[in-house]
């Protein structure tokens, strides 16, 4: 399934989904007036394509002549031949950095290993058995019994790239995906995120997704799931609370008070 046809799908996404987490105001948003593209997005898309499918990487994605000058004459006409050749432009440097860390996933024995033997970006179609949502995953690459997703990322270590997963939500979206394999094929799947470093060495380390994690994650996106039905019955779509709040500061600017026997405070940190 190309790129157009999926995101015609009527269904939720969890690119669409993840909205909800900072307001339901802000998910209606973005299905209306939609996410502009971006070089980011672009380059995004072409490390993937790179990585997963390197044949098909060459045939989607073009580079510009190194020096090309769009202010010019000339540099305007050699873009528009570019663009109008149905290839999505990169830059010199964009275009060596996608050869770079396909070199770098393919080089890794293990990553290597789980991108063998299965399809890259695979189209997931189910529907949600609590809350009867159709909906949709395009997953990197989909084995025998293997979920596998990539990401480039500045720390691929333990420590750093945990704190990321659970910022962007990475495991939420892999459950999500893991629900969506398990109605599809009839398996659960085992879980693999292959991280990448986009700087330095360009390290690369595979992550399995424990059950637990999977689990926190399914929990937060069938919150978002109950969200979404209440938001669609009522036909509100509030921003981050219904009425007045409570303003509160971060833990950390608050003075941790303890008081002793005497009844006074304990120093601030």
């Amino acid at each position: 399934m190309d790129r157009a046809t999926y995101d015609a799908l009527d269904a939720v996404n969890w690119s669409t989904l993840r909205h909800l987490v900072k307001s339901p105001a802000h998910y209606q948003h973005y299905l209306k007036e939609g996410r502009p593209d971006t070089p980011a997005m672009l380059l995004g898309r072409a490390v993937h394509k790179a990585a997963l499918e390197p044949r098909a990487f060459t045939e989607a994605f073009t580079v510009a002549p190194e020096g090309l000058d769009r202010r010019t004459k000339e540099g305007k006409a050699q873009w528009a031949a570019l663009v109008n050749s149905g290839l999505a432009v990169l830059s010199a440097g964009e275009f060596g950095l996608c050869l770079a860390l396909q070199a770098a996933v393919r080089a890794d024995p293990e990553a290597a290993a789980y991108l063998r033997g299965g399809e890259a970006e695979v189209c997931l179609q189910w529907t949600d058995p609590i809350f009867g949502f159709a909906c949709k995953g395009l997953v990197d690459f989909v084995g025998d019994g293997l979920l596998v997703d990539l990401k480039t990322t500045r720390d691929a270590s333990p420590w750093g790239f945990g704190r990321e997963c659970y910022n962007f939500k990475y495991h939420c979206q892999l459950a999500h995906y893991a629900q969506g394999y398990e109605f599809q094929y009839g398996k659960r799947p085992r879980v693999v995120l292959i991280a990448v470093e986009k700087d330095g060495p360009l390290a690369v380390q595979c992550y399995e997704i424990p059950e637990d994690v999977l689990t926190l994650g399914r929990a937060t996106v069938d919150g978002l799931f109950q969200t979404l039905k209440d938001c669609r019955a009522s036909g509100q779509w509030h921003g981050y609370g219904v009425g007045t709040m409570q303003l509160q500061l971060p833990k950390w600017a608050m003075p941790d008070v303890d008081a002793d026997d005497t009844g006074e405070a304990g120093e601030a940190w």
